[in-house]
C-alpha cells in the first residue's frame, strides 16, 4: 500500500494516494513510515497542521526514521515554531553531517533568529555539499546582501542563475543588485526574465516600474506599478500604490 501510495503521488493522483495511505493507517496505526509518508502527502495537499501534527507522531513513533528530522524542521519552521525548528534540523546534522538540504534549512532558520555569521557558514557549507544547485546559491546570496558583500552576492545571484534560468527570485535579486549599481538597462531586462518566468511576480512588477520611471518611461512604469498594486502581496501592493501616486504627480 505505501508503494501503491507513492505511484499514485507521483502521478498526480493525490486523493487515491490519500485513500491509499488511509487504508494502510487502519491496518497498521502505529505505522511511522505511512505517517511520514501522509504528512508529505498532506504537506503536498496545503494542510501543513494536519502535516506536522503526523510528523510529530512519526517522530515519536520512530526517532530513526531516515529523513524526518529535516522534515520536522521544515514543518515546524513554516508553523513559526523556529525554536523548534532549530532544534530539529540540529538533530538532523547529528544524523547526518553532510546533507546539503539540511545545513540550507539551518542557513534559513539561523538568519531569521539574526545569526548571521553562523547562517552564513551553514549557507557556504550547502552550497560546498551541493555545487551548482540554483536555490541554494540564491539563498547564500541573500545572505550576502544582509552583510552587505554584494559584489560576492551579485556572483552568488549569477552562479544561481547559471545553474537554473527559471529561478525568479534569483533574476530579481540580481535586477536589484544591479539597480544599486545604477546599472538600468541591465536591471530592467533582469526583472523582465524574472517575469517571463513568473508573470504574477508582484515584487518584480515593482522593481521594474521603479526602474523604468528612472529611465523615463513613465507609461511602462505605471503599467508595472498597476500589476504590483493588484498583486497578491499586501506589502508590495501598499508600495505600489503609493508610487503610482507619486508618479502620477509628475
Amino acid at each position: 500500500m505505501q508503494s501503491l501510495a507513492e505511484t499514485q503521488k507521483t502521478l498526480g493522483e493525490l486523493s487515491q494516494s490519500e485513500q491509499t495511505l488511509q487504508r494502510a493507517l487502519r491496518i497498521a496505526p502505529a505505522n511511522a513510515n505511512v505517517l511520514y509518508q501522509y504528512s508529505i502527502l498532506d504537506t503536498r495537499l496545503g494542510r501543513p497542521d494536519a502535516a506536522l501534527e503526523k510528523m510529530q507522531k512519526a517522530v515519536t513513533l520512530n526517532p530513526d526514521l531516515p529523513g524526518v528530522y529535516l522534515s520536522l524542521a521544515s514543518l515546524l519552521a513554516a508553523a513559526g515554531q523556529l525554536d523548534l525548528a532549530m532544534a530539529a534540523s540540529q538533530h538532523a546534522l547529528r544524523i547526518d553531517p553532510y546533507d546539503a538540504a539540511t545545513y540550507n534549512l539551518n542557513g534559513r532558520l539561523l538568519a531569521g533568529t539574526g545569526k548571521a555569521p553562523e547562517a552564513l557558514f551553514d549557507f557556504e557549507k550547502a552550497t560546498l555539499l551541493r555545487p551548482g544547485y540554483g536555490p541554494y546559491l540564491y539563498d547564500y546570496a541573500l545572505m550576502l546582501v544582509r552583510l552587505n558583500r554584494l559584489d560576492d552576492a551579485q556572483e552568488s545571484a549569477q552562479a544561481a542563475i547559471h545553474a537554473d534560468e527559471n529561478l525568479a527570485e534569483a533574476h530579481e535579486l540580481l535586477g536589484g543588485l544591479l539597480a544599486r549599481k545604477t546599472q538600468l538597462t541591465e536591471a530592467a531586462a533582469e526583472y523582465q526574465k524574472a517575469l517571463q518566468v513568473r508573470p504574477g511576480f508582484a515584487r518584480a512588477h515593482f522593481d521594474l516600474g521603479l526602474v523604468l520611471a528612472a529611465q523615463g518611461d513613465l507609461t511602462g512604469a505605471a503599467e508595472h506599478l498597476r500589476k504590483a498594486a493588484s498583486g497578491d502581496d499586501p506589502n508590495v501592493a501598499q508600495q505600489a500604490a503609493q508610487a503610482l501616486q507619486r508618479l502620477e504627480k509628475q
